[in-house]
């Protein structure tokens, strides 16, 4: 069992590397420290740990994301309809829809802000490349703290989008969406029902 990190000085190494990719790959998913300079990255590494910022730790715990379970059971459902099964089901238990309802809610909501949120960091930080302005925003939703170098170079108005995108990361979209929604009375009417052509 590696107890000391810091052995691992030379990351050029086998081992180094081998070390350095378990501990790249867990903690964007939750605490967002680093013991390489996340500036190093190459782009597709960059990609994937924007990817694993965005699906996060797992449900209830303290980490950011939209979680592994809401993930998980987006994954599911769309297996279900791509094996025409009537239920989203895990292990011989049927997912409740209102619950497959809630992760595809959430997992919209979090890529239509991400897309706000990068367009309104591109008005107002001109200076960051593409790939700066996604990593800033993912890991600010994501309540990571991960950074490849841009934050410096935000402006203000920049300040404030990231600021505003992780207070929505860590409260919710949905929850904040919410809060704003008048309690609504339960109806006993059916609407007929209609199947429209997506996709």
């Amino acid at each position: 069992m590696i107890t000391d990190i810091a052995y691992y000085k030379d990351i050029k190494t086998f081992s180094g590397k081998i070390v350095a990719s378990f501990f790249a790959a867990a903690t964007p998913r939750t605490a967002g420290f680093n013991t390489i300079n996340m500036q190093d990255l190459t782009l597709p590494g960059v990609i994937l740990t924007m990817f694993l910022m965005w699906i996060g730790a797992s449900s209830g715990s303290t980490g950011g994301g939209i979680k592994t379970s809401t993930f998980a059971i987006a994954l599911m459902n769309v297996r279900k309809i791509i094996f025409q099964q009537k239920h989203v089901k895990w292990n011989y238990i049927e997912i409740h829809p209102e619950t497959v309802d809630r992760a595809n809610s959430i997992i919209f909501l979090s890529v239509l802000w991400i897309i706000l949120a990068s367009f309104s960091l591109a008005i107002l930080s001109p200076a960051l490349s593409l790939t700066e302005n996604l990593f800033e925003v993912v890991s600010a939703i994501s309540t990571v703290g991960l950074t490849i170098g841009a934050t410096s170079k935000l402006t203000a108005g920049g300040k404030i989008i990231i600021i505003l995108t992780m207070f929505i990361g860590r409260v919710g979209l949905l929850t904040i969406l919410s809060a704003f929604v008048k309690e609504v009375a339960f109806s006993r009417i059916n609407f007929p029902k209609e199947k429209l052509l997506v996709g």
